[in-house]
């Protein structure tokens, strides 16, 4: 059975994360503030799918098991694209930055949280392939549209994705009343197919497992 080695892609998105952390510290001591610290809350949030789905390649899970983990999975993949929306704070703090630094900020957090998001959608599929079968082609596009919707909850209905744990009615029937605004299902559309095109994009072909080296 062919495998691809993780070994590399996650030294180079520790590296990234490095950068990342690198460019918020500059930012900090340039200005004396905070400003874009939530970033790497959001980024931190964004890393959360894909320890889940490393710990599923890792290990031997029951299909029981998969089902609770792919569900706590679902609820924080959304973190990892939602980042991208955190462009919508650009220029919102102190102008003693060149804007240049700033979208390079931005970006850098943005497209980290995308890769986390990415790698771990792929992880997922090849979990759910080995135990469901072609089930998993379905699986992946519900996934990112549900993102998609996930992240209109998180940017402007300010949820988090413990809040479907701790008030989940609520979360229940705001979900009712938004789908059936032509915003919010074009938002949803929107974001979900933009990331299932870029899952499909960077997709590892011809790949049946991704498993972490040794």
């Amino acid at each position: 059975m062919k495998t691809i080695s993780l070994g590399p892609m996650l030294s180079a998105l520790a590296m990234l994360v490095g950068f990342n952390f690198a460019l918020m510290t500059v930012r900090m001591f340039a200005t004396s503030g905070i400003g874009y610290g939530f970033l790497v809350w959001n980024l931190f949030l964004a890393i959360v799918p894909l320890l889940v789905s490393l710990h599923l390649t890792k290990t031997d899970p029951t299909k029981t098991k998969i089902v609770l983990l792919s569900l706590f999975w679902l609820l924080f993949l959304p973190n990892a694209p939602y980042i991208l929306t955190d462009f919508l704070h650009f220029r919102n703090f102190t102008q003693k930055m060149p804007a240049w630094f700033d979208l390079l900020l931005l970006a850098s957090y943005s497209i980290s949280g995308l890769l986390f998001g990415l790698l771990s959608m792929r992880q997922m599929h090849l979990v759910w392939r080995k135990s469901f079968g072609k089930i998993a082609n379905f699986l992946i596009p519900a996934s990112a549209l549900l993102s998609g919707f996930g992240i209109y909850l998180g940017r402007f209905k300010r949820y988090n994705s413990w809040d479907i744990l701790s008030d989940p009615l609520a979360i229940a029937c705001d979900s009712i009343s938004l789908l059936t605004e032509l915003r919010v299902i074009g938002f949803t559309l929107g974001y979900g197919t933009l990331l299932l095109l870029i899952y499909y994009f960077f997709r590892i072909p011809n790949s049946e497992s991704v498993r972490s080296s040794d």
